[in-house]
């Protein structure tokens, strides 16, 4: 019955992705919402049926749609109603806002399966983490601090996007690096990290250049990642989130490998 029930809200989420380039620029605009709205009425009503545990940790992941859907609320107000676009805007806080949840509930997640200190885990996790940060800082965050022109409060806000985006990753590789049980679950989630990650990328990047407008191509990937946190939920082995398996000794795979090698030469090729 999980399966059939993800199938189902994995083919709607398609449709509703093709369906948004058919619509206008403020249908667009609220479709945003609505994704954001689906996402987290999932997480929710699973929560409230017991289906997921533990119930504290799920919905700190359900305050992450909640809060990017008030922000695309107020983006939808300013950019269709009022026909204005100030920067920051309260729908900065609740979009910077929603990252923070999302690492609590992540968090949140991880100590309910009690992993104690996890060596080759955390120093995995610093070595992506420390990878994805240096591309960061090069290409947004000493840029916007060194923009004198630019009013204070501006660049802050500005900086914070990059930075909240090295927040969730530094918490959900420790997270996924330090689970012990093989579930299809964790690729789930490691896939919604990862879209989330590419697409915020690649918006910043698009909006640094002057080149995003609503309707952009980049929008799927945004929908992607704003749907798929309901994906996550209704996965028929979300709980094995918060489980611990027997400790297996062994190699690392090559998946992990692969991903360790890459993180590694991310800062000296992106310093050279």
């Amino acid at each position: 019955m999980g399966d059939k029930v993800l199938t189902r809200y994995v083919a709607a989420a398609l449709a509703a992705i093709f369906g948004y380039f058919l619509l206008p620029p403020p249908a667009q605009n609220l479709a945003f919402v609505a994704s954001n709205m689906a996402a987290a009425t999932v997480i929710v009503l699973r929560v409230l049926s017991g289906r997921l545990r533990p119930a504290g940790g799920w919905l700190l992941m359900a305050g992450f749609p909640i809060a990017t859907g008030v922000g695309n609320s107020i983006y939808f107000v300013n950019d269709s109603l009022l026909h204005v676009a100030p920067f920051p805007s309260y729908g900065d806080v609740a979009f910077l806002g929603g990252y923070v949840v999302l690492a609590a509930g992540l968090l949140r997640i991880q100590h309910a399966r009690a992993t104690g200190w996890d060596a080759p885990a955390i120093l995995d996790t610093a070595i992506i983490t420390i990878g994805f940060t240096a591309a960061s800082w090069v290409v947004f965050m000493a840029p916007l601090l060194g923009d004198s022109d630019t009013p204070v409060v501006e660049r802050l806000t500005a900086l914070g996007y990059p930075a909240a985006d090295v927040l969730v990753l530094a918490v959900a590789a420790r997270f996924l690096l330090s689970a012990r049980r093989r579930s299809p679950v964790f690729a789930w989630l490691a896939g919604t990290v990862l879209v989330m990650l590419i697409a915020d990328t690649t918006f910043a990047l698009l909006n640094l250049f002057g080149l995003y407008q609503t309707g952009h191509p980049i929008d799927a990937l945004i929908l992607t990642y704003n749907l798929g946190w309901g994906a996550v939920a209704l996965h028929p082995h979300a709980n094995d989130l918060a489980e611990e398996a027997a400790d297996h000794a062994g190699r690392p795979s090559w998946p992990r490998l692969a991903a360790l090698s890459v993180a590694s030469l991310i800062a000296p090729f992106v310093f050279i």
